[in-house]
Parts: structure tokens; C-alpha cells; sequence
């Protein structure tokens, strides 16, 4: 048989900041990508902002004075530092355990801005009104959250939604391959695994072959690019 590998951005992230990571991002064969989340930024409604617009100008006017929660050294703080680069922002990091940390010291006033890995973690709280969605990290704007725009739209292009795949060893026999992308295909088509994966706020995004590792080397690259430009290689 063969070993294969349930891979996340995590998996891209390691490697690129730690120089002695025990393999490299593309030691790996793409299975097949399942599904992707929505990383999301959110901040507390008494905040002076209400838009992401009106973010960039007040951080813009007020540059290292923005704060935001988010897990240290993963996708959420990488994407969310390749944007602020791409707009020529500084804010403040306050480390955070996880998604739910941030999003609760977002709700208590403690920091400006909430940024999660994915919309679920905010999704009841911006429609009770009690954090105001600002801007989504995927391609396309979020169902959860239709009236919340992307990066893309707020003129610094940043793609940048945690994905959920499947790898193999390098040297897979194509027969063996096209055998498990098969397989993968029928799973993400199946109504029961659709519906889990809408529950646990995971879009179904399939990506096979080349196009799952387009994926990969856009983390590969937009990831390496801001941790050597930040100084955060270790």
C-alpha cells in the first residue's frame, strides 16, 4: 500500500520558515484538493471603521496602531501580512491560540481586528451584529457572508484560503494516481460528504493534478516572498 498525506497550508508554511524542516513543500505528489475555508477579517462594530476602505485610510493615518488577533507563523498572519504589504500597511500582532481566541478578544474591545482561517468562526457573530465583517481572502466572495468583499476587490489582490487536500510520495505509479484522484472525485460528489463539509463551513472546491499544485505554489510563493521580506525565517 501506500502512505498518503492529508495536507493543509500548514504543511506549505513549515518548510518555508524553518530552514531545517525535515522535507520541502514539493516533496509530494498531488492527489487531489477537497475543499478550501474562507479566511476572514472582522472587527469589533465600535471600532471607526465600517468598511475595509475605511480600515486602509484610519491604518494608513495611523500606521503600527491596528491591531490583530491571529495564530502566529500559519496562513492567517501570512495572508493577512501579504496584504497589508500590498497596501503599504503596519499593524500590531497579538498572538492567539487559535481561531476562537481571536475572535473572542475581538468581541470584548481587547484588539481591532479578528483575522480567522476560516468564516465559520464569525459567521453568527457578524449576523447578530456583534463583529462587522470587513473582507474575505478567497477568490470569489464567501455564501456565508455575501455582502463582505474579497481582497481582490479591495484593490490589493491577496488569494489566500486554507485548503484541504490529499498528497502522495513522489514516484506514485500513474496507474495507482489516476486510481486515487478517481476515488477522490466520487467522495467530494457525494451529497452526505457535501453536506458535512457546508456544517463544518468548508467550501467544496476540487482540484486535481496541475491545477491543486497551482495552489500549492501560489501559498509556496506569496508565503516565501513575505516571510523573507518580514525577517521571520528560522
Amino acid at each position: 500500500g501506500y502512505t498518503l498525506l492529508a495536507i493543509t497550508p500548514g504543511t506549505n508554511v513549515f518548510p518555508v520558515i524553518f530552514k531545517k524542516a525535515p522535507y520541502g513543500t514539493f516533496d509530494f505528489v498531488p492527489i487531489g484538493q477537497i475543499g478550501s475555508s474562507t479566511m476572514a477579517i472582522a472587527s469589533n462594530p465600535d471600532r471607526p471603521w465600517k468598511n475595509v476602505q475605511e480600515l486602509i485610510d484610519y491604518a494608513r493615518a495611523h500606521p503600527g496602531q491596528v491591531s490583530y488577533a491571529c495564530v502566529a507563523l500559519k496562513a492567517p498572519q501570512l495572508g493577512f501580512l501579504r496584504w497589508a504589504d500590498k497596501a503599504g500597511l503596519e499593524f500590531k500582532h497579538v498572538p492567539v491560540g487559535n481561531d476562537a481566541e481571536a475572535v473572542e478578544v475581538a468581541l470584548g474591545g481587547h484588539v481591532d481586528i479578528a483575522m480567522t482561517s476560516s468564516v465559520a468562526t464569525i459567521i453568527s457573530h457578524a449576523k447578530a451584529r456583534k463583529l462587522n465583517a470587513l473582507m474575505v481572502f478567497s477568490e470569489e466572495r464567501d455564501g456565508n457572508l455575501p455582502d463582505t468583499p474579497t481582497a481582490i476587490e479591495s484593490g490589493y489582490p491577496v488569494v489566500a484560503s486554507p485548503f484541504t487536500g490529499i498528497a502522495g510520495p513522489k514516484g506514485l505509479p500513474q496507474p495507482v494516481l489516476d486510481k486515487l484522484r478517481s476515488v477522490f472525485k466520487q467522495v467530494i460528489n457525494d451529497p452526505d460528504f457535501i453536506k458535512v463539509m457546508k456544517r463544518i463551513g468548508e467550501s467544496i472546491y476540487p482540484k486535481f493534478g496541475d491545477d491543486f499544485l497551482d495552489v500549492w505554489k501560489n501559498d509556496f510563493e506569496g508565503y516565501s516572498e513575505i516571510v523573507k521580506k518580514m525577517g521571520m525565517l528560522q
